[in-house]
């Protein structure tokens, strides 16, 4: 079973990236998909840096996806690549939210 995330992001999110990222690696996310709202290309060479860390094959980074109320046309669009992408399971969460596994006895694709 393939479970993934979309997510859209800002530029203020960048603190967090890296701990949101491991956090659901670590559950049983198998790939994410961030949209960059509005970045400025000194933190997308940082986004890059965490793209290499985690691999491109997990972690794709939408770029340009700028402007106001962008969530809904970036959910439609992750919606499609995901699908191409062979996900079983897909979560729709901003990047302040933690997808929590309770049942410590069962996986999160078990539970799924």
């Amino acid at each position: 079973m393939k479970i993934g995330i979309v997510a859209i992001i800002g530029q203020l999110d960048m603190p967090y990236v890296k701990e949101w990222l491991e956090y659901h690696y670590a559950i049983g996310v198998n790939e994410v998909w961030l949209f960059m709202n509005d970045w400025n290309p000194i933190e997308e060479l940082k986004m890059d840096k965490i793209e290499g860390y985690f691999g491109k094959d997990r972690l794709h980074l939408m770029r340009h996806f700028d402007g106001p109320r962008m969530q809904l046309p970036a959910y439609n669009f992750g919606m499609k690549l995901a699908n191409e992408a062979g996900i079983d399971w897909c979560a729709f969460i901003d990047i302040d939210e933690f997808i929590r596994v309770r049942d410590r006895t069962r996986t999160f694709a078990e539970i799924l």
